[in-house]
């Protein structure tokens, strides 16, 4: 789960299933009195590039790291602007869909790194998952 420094932001990832070298995971939004859930699909590389390079924004405050739904156009990405926040925005849900919500919420780097080691060793999950 990320931690942020406010109440009303929350972007959480619960895996549910791993089949060979893909993860499916719940990713749980809310964005003040906005709130969405969808099922994203993501390979391990792709989820641990995607942690190395929350990694690099969290040393650097510089950069953006974007990770995509392999089976929709949803997506999450964080980047930091130009006062040093996290803006994180992303879409849950699916275009293609009736409800889909789109987000903004803003945090600071101290989430990044704790946010980025839980996704890097999603993986160790493997065995809670598929039982």
């Amino acid at each position: 789960m990320l931690l942020t420094n406010t109440d009303d932001a929350v972007l959480e990832f619960q895996p549910t299933y791993l089949k060979e070298d893909y993860l499916s995971y719940k990713v749980y939004v809310r964005s003040g009195e906005f709130s969405g859930q969808s099922t994203f699909c993501s390979s391990i590389p792709n989820l641990q590039k995607f942690a190395e390079s929350l990694l690099k924004i969290s040393n650097k405050l510089m950069g953006k790291a974007t990770l995509f739904d392999n089976d929709s156009d949803d997506f999450i990405e964080f980047s930091v602007n130009h006062l040093g926040h996290v803006d994180v925005k992303g879409q849950v849900g699916g275009s293609h869909n009736d409800h889909f919500v789109r987000f903004h919420l803003l945090t600071d780097q101290t989430c990044l790194e704790p946010f980025a080691k839980d996704i890097y060793h999603i993986e160790d999950l493997h065995w809670f998952i598929n039982e």
